[in-house]
C-alpha cells in the first residue's frame, strides 16, 4: 500500500492492520506498507482509507506496470 507522502507511519499502520490485512513490514519509506490482505476486497477498503495505490507484489512481474492498481477515479 503506497499512501501520501506526508502520512505518518503510525497512521499506516492503523490503517493497513485495522482494515484485514497481516502487516509485514514497511516499504523503502514510512509511507509504504507491505500487506498480506485477508480477502479479494482489501484493495478496495484501502483506496477508502486514502492509500493513492495498490501493488500486488507476488504477481508476476511484482511491481510491473501490468500489476498496479490506480485509485479510481483519481
Amino acid at each position: 500500500m503506497i499512501f501520501a507522502p506526508w502520512t505518518s507511519a503510525s497512521e499506516v499502520f492503523a490503517q493497513t492492520a485495522t482494515a484485514g490485512s497481516r502487516f509485514v513490514r514497511f516499504g523503502g519509506l514510512p509511507f509504504i506498507a507491505i500487506v498480506i490482505p485477508d480477502d479479494a476486497t482489501y484493495p478496495d477498503r484501502m483506496f477508502g482509507a486514502g492509500a493513492w495505490l495498490v501493488v500486488d507484489s507476488q504477481g508476476p512481474g511484482g511491481c510491473s506496470r501490468a500489476n498496479l492498481t490506480a485509485r479510481k477515479n483519481a
